[in-house]
């Protein structure tokens, strides 16, 4: 193979592993964003994961946060439905864009049940509550 092939080869192979990484994290963003609307905040989900509201000078946003650490989050789990930027423009809130390994995590948890587990977490809490309910207005 010549040089001229095999980097025409190499650049190909990098679009399209760039376009796929995209996809995948624009898939979990609007995965995660999704659940943080359905799921309560602050309280541990099945798998470790757990719904945070983070606050900046201008207003509030809820974030689905990893049960890991990455190297990217030293000092918090990823949150993964940050895009990168600051949290509504103030910069003593930056929010790294979530990278492709948190990504691939959380996509095998998917894979592997957690959204059906979380279902089910969630009708248990349900039962609960209602239960707690009858016994009150008893």
């Amino acid at each position: 193979m010549k040089i001229v092939d095999a980097l025409a080869r190499l650049e190909r192979a990098g679009q399209e592993h760039s376009r796929t990484t995209q996809k995948l994290r624009n898939a979990a963003v609007v995965l995660a964003a999704h659940v943080c609307t359905i799921v309560p905040e602050g309280v541990g989900l099945p798998r470790g994961y757990r719904v945070a509201r983070l606050r900046s000078n201008v207003d509030s946003e809820l974030f689905l946060e990893a049960p890991w650490r990455s190297d990217e989050w030293e000092e918090s789990a990823p949150l993964l439905n940050a895009t990168g930027g600051y949290l509504h423009g103030d910069f003593s809130m930056p929010l790294p864009i979530v990278t492709r390994d948190d990504v691939l995590r959380f996509a095998g948890d998917v894979a592997g049940g957690w959204l059906t587990e979380l279902a089910e977490w969630l009708e248990r809490r349900c039962d609960t509550a209602q239960a707690a309910a009858k016994v009150l207005h008893q």
